[in-house]
């Protein structure tokens, strides 16, 4: 299956929330894609998490410090929350302090549909 990347970034209020969800449920459906990662605001990552579990019935975990570390205690020390889970949301800060190494050889490997929004 070839990799699928895209890109949604607009104005505040045009329905990025709206828009990434359908695409997502559709790609799903279609068996287009395993995993997917939304990249936004910290103070968004909550308001995202629970439109695509209200709108769409997608679940959505939220990786951060505190995210990884209750994985840690449930799961060990080396598990990689970017594998662990298939959807998943994180910040724009979280992300750059973070080695992009860990996400580009999680990333490359698997399918992944990639939503970033920016405020």
């Amino acid at each position: 299956m070839p990799r699928v990347n895209l890109l949604i970034a607009d104005e505040v209020g045009l329905g990025k929330t709206i828009e990434a969800g359908l695409v997502v449920q559709e790609m799903i459906l279609r068996h287009r894609v395993r995993s997917v990662l939304i990249v936004c605001p910290s103070s968004l990552q909550l308001q995202w998490r629970d439109e695509m579990r209200d709108k769409f019935g997608l679940e959505f975990r939220i990786i951060d410090s505190e995210g990884i570390s209750q994985l840690h205690r449930k799961r060990g020390i080396h598990v990689n929350p970017w594998s662990h889970f298939p959807r998943l949301i994180t910040s724009i800060d979280f992300l750059k302090r973070l080695d992009r190494s860990v996400l580009v050889g999680t990333f490359a490997s698997s399918e992944t549909a990639f939503f970033k929004s920016f405020r």
